[in-house]
């Protein structure tokens, strides 16, 4: 007979065994879960090394991996799965088909932590922004902002300033690009992020690039050096912010600079074994070489790059071989240019890149013409000239939708103010009629001058509007100016280019009088291209910025001045006097020395041999007043400001080569510095320049010197 605690201990076995059968279901699922999650990891890092080598394989693994993870309804793992795909996408320059992806992505932003929503809303704005949608890439850009506000999360906002600001260079809105990359510098050194404010001084350095203010690009570009050493991150990699620091080094003229550079950060890359890394500065290299003209170097590197064409995406290699193409053509290799830029031109068609096409297509007009098939480059070239129709309706097009987006802008943001305005007003008029029964009589006198305040202030507020807009305006006039001429060019050459083939081909059939007519032509092609010259400088120097360099001694300047005009100086027989001791002007040097230039090579122009200039300066009026006096053909007083105005040459016989600029760009850019100038002349006596500088912007007004003398054919400084 069993025992009492035999009973108890058999009880007990049972309940034991029950519960254990209980959990073996909830243990299998568990263990399954885990199993096929770490499949999913796993296929999702077997498709990130395939995404270049095997992109069917790749996008087969996150398929399956996709599965899985719907299997399970797991957010984070579709999140992952979901990115991985689009980033293949993207990589493989998809572009559509990745926004797919990250926009699936979205359904999944409330059931995820803040720091991987903001991860979703700057890879869905990225994909927009590569298929061109920049109002829909501004929203997601602008979600991650305001998420940062609203979770007070530093770190959120400031990857939200960062990708505002180079949001709004890439739409060439540079003055807000600015204000969000150094709000994003101030956010990362709060957070003492050593990566991201490197970052944001890279990103503030391309700004300045763009905008060929050299100075400060090299500055920031500098700082984001200063903080390589204190990163330790996959995320921002050494070699390339030194990739970073490199070409704004080349684009500054610095090459031999640049090129240390290149090759530090090369030995760099090789040592970690970064294949991307060493490609883009194998190319960097060969077209730092190719910029200085040094061919076989160039070749060299190049070559070496080409070694490493297996991890390349296609993307990089079309560009790649149309580069190593140009350089084969310059060596003379004509066969092998062609290979090269026939291959380029097969992966530029397959995805879309039309200007890189057209660009092919040109090249291969011009290797075929130099290796004497003129027949083959006829055919490239008619490709080209009708690819280049295509491309300019794309540019258009997108110029258009970044309009749009801008006034877009322009008007929500006007509108939110005049929302906020009339708040305002609601909330002033319900105070100022409790403060009415309040006060009676007092508030009555207190409320005539109230409206008397406002009414100014909105005057004040509409003339400020007023100057806004005109600048804008003046700013999208220089933009419109600078387009116009740049797309103008390309048409240019191709007539330059036809008229060439023309008259090998064809002129020894055709009547005599056709040589002129051709060259009735040509001359009217080197006119235009003159013009579009004239017309690029003129939007280019009125669109620097007013920077400030406190070493523009007039004296100086006038030295610059006179050693870029030594040939015509020369031709003239000029002999030019002017102060040994001047002022300094503080004003940017370019522009200054754009008005010397142009006044004094209109006074060389319109005088007879010899020509006889005179510099000199005064104060008055607390202004300083710059005089350049010279013994020309003159000119009659009637003709007042209008020749300050835009292509205003005044027909003189010997004006032939001038296209009406010189002057404009002088009134416009002394504008600028509330400066002024205008002229006093006499017919076949001469003609006097002034230039009144506002003595706000003037300093180290000297004692006058003996005058110094200018002579080009003894070249020598001779005191008289």
């Amino acid at each position: 007979m069993p025992t009492k605690t035999s009973s108890i201990f058999q009880l007990l076995k049972h309940i034991v065994l029950f519960l254990a059968l209980l959990r073996t279901p909830q243990y299998m699922a568990a263990q399954t879960y885990q199993k096929d999650t770490a499949r999913i990891n796993s296929l999702l890092i077997d498709a990130q090394t395939k995404r270049f080598s095997d992109t069917t394989a790749a996008l087969s693994d996150c398929r399956e991996a996709l599965i899985l993870a719907k299997k399970y309804n797991d957010n984070y793992w579709l999140y992952q799965t979901y990115h991985r795909t689009a980033n293949i996408y993207k990589v493989n320059n998809q572009a559509k088909k990745s926004n797919v992806y990250f926009v699936e992505s979205l359904a999944l932003v409330d059931y995820l932590p803040n720091d991987i929503k903001k991860n979703i809303y700057s890879k869905v704005g990225n994909s927009y922004m590569a298929i061109g949608d920049i109002a829909k890439a501004h929203d997601y850009y602008l979600k991650n902002y305001e998420l940062g506000l609203a979770t007070r999360n530093p770190s959120i906002k400031q990857l939200s300033c960062l990708e505002l600001g180079v949001f709004y260079k890439e739409i060439n809105d540079y003055e807000k690009a600015t204000r969000y990359l150094i709000q994003s510098i101030e956010l990362s050194v709060q957070m003492n992020n050593s990566n991201e404010i490197c970052n944001s001084y890279r990103r503030l350095a391309a700004v300045y690039l763009r905008t060929k203010n050299y100075d400060l690009a090299l500055q920031n570009s500098e700082k984001s050096l200063s903080f390589v050493d204190k990163i330790d991150t996959i995320n921002l990699p050494r070699q390339y912010v030194y990739l970073s620091y490199g070409i704004v080094l080349k684009e500054c003229g610095q090459f031999e600079k640049a090129i240390n550079i290149f090759n530090k950060a090369l030995d760099l890359s090789k040592q970690i074994g970064d294949k991307t890394g060493q490609i883009d500065l194998l190319i960097a290299l060969g077209d730092t070489y190719n910029k200085i003209n040094d061919l076989e170097k160039a070749a060299f590197y190049y070559k070496k790059c080409a070694v490493l064409m297996p991890s390349m995406a296609d993307i990089e290699v079309m560009s790649f071989k149309n580069s190593l193409g140009n350089i084969y053509i310059k060596k003379g290799e004509y066969d092998n240019a062609i290979i090269q830029l026939n291959e380029s031109l097969i992966l530029s068609r397959k995805y879309g890149k039309n200007q890189l096409s057209q660009n092919n297509y040109a090249q291969l007009s011009e290797a075929f013409e130099k290796k004497g098939d003129a027949d083959s480059s006829l055919l490239q070239l008619k490709k080209a000239v009708k690819l280049q129709d295509s491309i300019f309706s794309e540019e258009n097009t997108k110029r258009i939708a970044e309009a749009q987006f801008k006034y877009n802008l322009v008007r929500s943001e006007e509108q939110v103010k005049a929302i906020k305005l009339r708040q305002g007003y609601t909330i002033a008029l319900s105070g100022l009629i409790v403060f009415l029964l309040l006060l009676g009589f007092l508030f009555y006198v207190s409320r005539a001058k109230e409206g008397k305040n406002r009414l100014l202030s909105a005057k004040n507020k509409e003339i400020q509007d007023k100057n806004r807009q005109l600048e804008e305006s003046n700013e999208v006039l220089l933009q419109f100016a600078h387009a116009s001429a740049h797309d103008l060019k390309e048409p240019l050459r191709n007539i330059h280019s036809f008229t060439n083939l023309i008259e090998r081909k064809y002129m020894k059939n055709l009547p005599s009088e056709a040589n002129e007519y051709m060259n009735f032509v040509t001359d009217g092609v080197k006119k235009m291209e003159h013009l579009l010259n004239a017309l690029l400088e003129f939007s280019s120097v009125l669109s620097a910025d007013k920077k400030v360099n406190t070493n523009n001694n007039l004296s100086t300047i006038l030295t610059t001045v006179f050693n870029n005009s030594a040939d015509l100086i020369q031709s003239k027989n000029a002999s030019i006097a002017y102060p040994s001791l001047s002022p300094t002007i503080f004003m940017n040097a370019v522009h200054l020395e754009k008005v010397l230039h142009n006044v004094m090579n209109n006074a060389l122009k319109f005088s007879e041999n010899p020509v006889e200039i005179v510099i000199d300066y005064t104060v008055k009026n607390n202004e300083l007043i710059v005089s350049i006096q010279d013994n020309g053909i003159g000119m009659e007083a009637s003709y007042g400001d209008k020749i300050f105005k835009l292509f205003q040459k005044l027909n003189r016989a010997k004006d032939k080569e001038s296209v009406g600029l010189g002057l404009t760009m002088c009134k416009n850019i002394l504008d600028k510095y509330s400066s002024k100038i205008w002229f006093e002349s006499v017919i076949a006596q001469g003609t006097t320049f002034y230039i009144a500088f506002p003595m706000s912007i003037v300093s180290d007004v000297p004692l006058k010197g003996t005058p110094q003398y200018f002579d080009v054919k003894e070249e020598i400084f001779a005191i008289f």
